[in-house]
């Protein structure tokens, strides 16, 4: 019995974290004049740092949640904002790849999930979805 994770490269947490820095860093160096009583950064560079500050902090907490967990037979979803969703691949009617090359999967003609093609182990994902004779239909360009 195998079981893997399909996670967010830490390269975007990465990127995130670093924007959220940058956000700490405007709003620092725009206080700083005012602390030593000189004109300097305006109350919009303050508002600007707290703005990508507080939005990449947020997207890194929902990005962290999400994941999906292969153990066998059981997948589980774990969305960012949604509750839990447990189900096995034979809940799977098919899958789709689309033009940007992201996965979507589908039960009783209903869309489960999307995952994007740069999730961490999503090639063993697919793989396991073939082994198991599970339809993958390809979109193609019009």
């Amino acid at each position: 019995m195998r079981s893997y994770n399909l996670k967010i490269p830490q390269a975007l947490i990465f990127v995130l974290k670093l924007l959220m820095y940058v956000g700490m860093g405007l709003i620092v160096f725009s206080m700083l004049p005012k602390l030593f009583g000189h004109t300097g950064g305006t109350f919009g560079h303050v508002m600007m740092g707290l703005f990508m500050m507080l939005t990449s902090f947020l997207i890194i907490v929902a990005v962290k949640r999400w994941q999906i967990r292969v153990e066998g037979e059981q997948i589980t979803i774990r969305y960012s904002l949604k509750k839990e969703r447990m189900l096995t691949f034979e809940d799977i009617d098919y899958a789709s790849i689309g033009l940007k090359d992201e996965l979507r999967l589908y039960s009783k003609e209903k869309k489960i999930v999307t995952i994007d093609r740069l999730v961490v182990n999503i090639g063993d994902f697919i793989k396991v979805l073939k082994e198991r004779k599970i339809k993958i239909e390809y979109q193609e360009q019009e």
